[in-house]
C-alpha cells in the first residue's frame, strides 16, 4: 500500500490536540488540582471575609486557563511556520517491515517493532515510536477501502494494546493496557 500526504497547519494543530488529549497524565497534577480546589473550598466556607479573595483567585485562574489557550495556538502555529520539514510531501509505503516514510531528501522506516503506540481518530492516525514524537498521517490523503486496510494493518501489526482510541480517557487507557 502506498499513499502521498502532506501536513497543513490545520493537520498539525488537530494531531497536537488529540495527542495532548490522550496523552497519560501524571497523579502529581490531580493532587495538585485537589488541594487548591480544597484550600479555596476552606476560605469560602469558614471565612466569608475572604469571599473577595476567593473571586478574585478564580478570576485570575480563569484568565490564566485563557490566556494558556491562546499562547498554545501562537505557538503552535509558529511551530509549523519555522518547521520547513513538517510541509514536504510525504510518500508512505506500507510493509512487512513497517512504514516507509520518504521525502526529498530522507527516507524513515518506522518498523512495526518500534511503533508502540497509535491514535486512530476520524481524521488522522497519529503514530508513536516514542512518548513525544509523533508521525501525522491524513485519512484524508487515502481512500475510504485503503483507510480501512490501514486501520487493520495497525491493528495486525501493532495490536490493540497500542490502539489509544480519540473518546478513550486516560483511566480507560490505563484500564485497557493493565488487562493485556
Amino acid at each position: 500500500m502506498n499513499f502521498n500526504y502532506q501536513i497543513t497547519e490545520q493537520d498539525y494543530f488537530n494531531a497536537v490536540k488529540l495527542h495532548q488529549r490522550n496523552r497519560q497524565r501524571h497523579w502529581q497534577n490531580e493532587v495538585v488540582i485537589f488541594g487548591f480546589c480544597l484550600l479555596l473550598g476552606f476560605f469560602f466556607v469558614f471565612n466569608a471575609d475572604n469571599m473577595k479573595l476567593v473571586g478574585s483567585v478564580v478570576v485570575f485562574l480563569f484568565a490564566l486557563i485563557g490566556y494558556s489557550i491562546v499562547v498554545n495556538k501562537k505557538k503552535l502555529k509558529k511551530e509549523y511556520q519555522y518547521n520547513t520539514f513538517l510541509k514536504l510531501p510525504i510518500a508512505l509505503s506500507v510493509t512487512d517491515e513497517g512504514c516507509l516514510q520518504s521525502g526529498e531528501d530522507y527516507q524513515v522506516l518506522l518498523r512495526w517493532e518500534y511503533i508502540y503506540r497509535y491514535i486512530e481518530s476520524d481524521q488522522y492516525w497519529v503514530i508513536y515510536t516514542t512518548p513525544s514524537l509523533m508521525h501525522i498521517i491524513p485519512k484524508l490523503s487515502v481512500s475510504e477501502s485503503e483507510q480501512q486496510q490501514f486501520s487493520e494493518i495497525l491493528k495486525q501489526q501493532i495490536g490493540e494494546r497500542g490502539k489509544l482510541d480519540k473518546t478513550m480517557c486516560n483511566l480507560n487507557a490505563r484500564k485497557a493496557n493493565n488487562q493485556k
